[in-house]
């Protein structure tokens, strides 16, 4: 059997109410920054002039309680594949999404998580959704459209095959975290 791009596409609710609950309420005392770019022509990054999210590095306590809930999800994600194909995942990052935000239309060949001492190229792409109460916000992979609920945690591939993006955020504001394996 051949299989299909959706194939690669992991989701499951994972992260308890209660964990996400108590980050999101850390989130005002976070130190947000406009989330950037990086422009493989002209090898700057930057941001648009208009409707970018904010991001912050998770602080170790936080990454710490959920790692374990990430591992399971790639641990589950691997005995899909029946085959190992994740060694390392590089720190969490929370994004938040106020109304108006969203992520524009990309594919995650993120390089800036390497820091000259660990190398690699993302494999997997992990999305943690902490709320869901909002509206907008749908998560783009393809042609597939996902609306995350609280706890889901969303696994696929990090290459130009898979580009995705979210759509604006009507109302609310939409809090998720990120993360790459390799």
């Amino acid at each position: 059997m051949i299989p299909r791009l959706e194939d690669f596409i992991y989701k499951e609710k994972l992260i308890p109410e209660g964990l996400c609950t108590r980050i999101m309420n850390a989130f005002p005392d976070f130190k947000w920054t406009t989330h950037t770019w990086y422009n493989t022509v002209s090898g700057n990054t930057g941001s648009h002039d208009s409707k970018e999210l904010e991001v912050v590095p998770a602080d170790k306590e936080f990454h710490d309680q959920l790692s374990p809930f990430v591992i399971k999800a790639l641990d589950e994600y691997e005995a899909r594949l029946k085959q190992k194909i994740i060694h390392k995942i590089n720190p969490i990052r929370f994004n938040r999404y106020p109304t108006g935000s969203m992520m524009r239309r990309h594919f995650d060949h993120i390089h800036d998580i390497f820091d000259g001492v660990d190398r690699g190229i993302p494999i997997l792409s992990i999305v943690g959704a902490l709320n869901d109460n909002y509206e907008g916000g749908e998560f783009c992979l393809g042609p597939h459209t996902f609306k995350m609920e609280q706890g889901d945690i969303l696994l696929f591939p990090s290459s130009f095959v898979y580009p995705h993006h979210v759509n604006e955020i009507k109302k609310g504001t939409r809090c998720t975290f990120v993360s790459w394996a390799y």
